[in-house]
Order: C-alpha cells, then structure tokens, then sequence
C-alpha cells in the first residue's frame, strides 16, 4: 500500500475513532434531560449504561475475530452503521425500553468498530511510526469524547421546532457517524486484503469455520499468556470506576 493511501487511511480511522468515542460519551452528558423526558431514576439511567457496556464486552470476542480475519474497512463501517442506526433510534424513542433496546444496538456497533480501527492501524504503519499513530489514535479518541459532551451538554438545555435539544444531539451525531462510515468505506485500504473480497483469500478457500474458531481461539490464549498483557489488564480494570462514576455526581 502506496504512503498516500497509508495516511489516507490513518486519517480516516481517526475521523471514525472520533465519532465513535463522541457517540459513546453522548448519553452520559444528558442524564439529567434524559431522566426528566422518560421519568427515568439516576439507577435506571445508569442502567442504560450498564446494558450498552454488557453488549459492548459480550461482542469484542466476535469482534476481534472479525477484525483478524475480515477486511477491517468492512468492519469498521459495519460497525459505523450499526452505531448510527442505534444512536438515531435513541433520538427518535418515547419510552425508557425503547432507549435501552437501542443503547444495546448501540454497544454492538461500537464494539465492532474498536479493534477494527486499532488493527488497521497497526498494520498501516511501520517499526518506526507505529506509537506516534497509536497515541494520534488516542488523542482522537478523547478529543471525539470531549466533542461528544460538549455537544450534548450544548444543546440539552435547548429545543427546537420542540424537539429537545439532547435530541438533536444524538441526531447530529448519528448522521456524522454515518458520513464517516461511509467515507470510510470509500477511501480506507485495508493492506491485508483486496477491495472485493471481504475476507482473506488464503483463509475462505483452505480453512472451515471451525478450524477458524480453533485458531482465534489459540491466538486469544497465547495473547492472554503474555505476563506485559496481564498487567495492562490488571491496571486497565480498576482504573475505569472512576471515570463510570463521575458521570452520576
């Protein structure tokens, strides 16, 4: 893959790590508008959470399949299309179930998309270059959180046309998230694969579904085996609680 299209790419997982990030943080910022339109309590707001955050997790094994074995474009605007649809649901729903049904959607779109977005750009760069995209991703990620509340925390006091302003929000970002998608679909290259084939031309002709599953499934557990991995792990855990339960204070 030609450096042009490499930064292309680059440049295109980031826009659509921001909109996935603003997308997760919209919800949290507007508890309060929320609870007030559905008659929700503070526990079943977070609950809200909880359901998106248990699909979230639930989905990141097939996730991660996907993202080893498929064209990561194609997942990645899967996963932007499932997010929208759920995040466009959420701004259109009457009821607290409503909401719910669709945060869970919610959490399948945005769990495809993650390891899609940071294998693709794993192997859209080099020895050399590959911290300074991984901490670009992250940076875009946070910053796609900040733009997520910022927006919603703007337009939740307000109406209009007497469509509540948190409305709008979730409306708003469902169509960038949607663009996004499709732009990455347009313009992303996966290096591993072909534009036509989804999934990897060696694997789909030698190999079953269940030699696959075998497969992911010994990769996953020499990951799991690796001591550095662990740690992460241990620390990465714990170190969320605090973040979860600001979002209540």
């Amino acid at each position: 893959m030609g450096s042009w299209e490499e930064r292309r790419t680059l440049l295109l997982v980031n826009l659509a790590s921001i909109v996935d990030t603003a997308d997760e943080s919209l919800l949290p910022a507007v508890y309060k508008e929320v609870g007030a339109a559905l008659h929700a309590t503070p526990v079943g707001l977070g609950s809200l959470t909880l359901a998106r955050s248990a699909v979230q997790a639930l989905c990141y094994p097939i996730a991660a399949y996907m993202a080893s074995r498929y064209n990561r474009v194609f997942v990645i605007t899967l996963g932007a299309f499932l997010w929208s649809t759920a995040t466009f649901l959420v701004a259109v729903s009457r009821t607290f179930l409503e909401v719910a049904i669709s945060r869970g959607l919610n959490g399948i779109g945005l769990a495809l998309a993650v390891p899609a977005i940071q294998a693709l750009v794993a192997d859209s760069t080099n020895d050399g270059n590959r911290g300074l995209a991984f901490g670009c991703l992250q940076f875009t990620g946070l910053l796609g959180s900040i733009i997520g509340r910022f927006i919603a925390l703007l337009l939740a006091p307000t109406t209009f046309l007497g469509i509540d302003g948190w409305r709008i929000a979730f409306f708003l970002v469902a169509v960038v998230s949607m663009i996004v998608g499709m732009l990455v679909w347009s313009y992303a290259v996966d290096p591993h694969f072909t534009r036509e084939p989804v999934s990897k031309e060696e694997d789909v002709v030698h190999k079953s579904v269940l030699n696959e599953v075998k497969d992911f499934l010994k990769e996953t557990k020499s990951i799991i085996q690796i001591p550095s991995f662990q740690i992460f792990i241990a620390q990465g855990v714990p170190g969320t609680f605090a973040g979860a339960a600001f979002s209540f204070l």
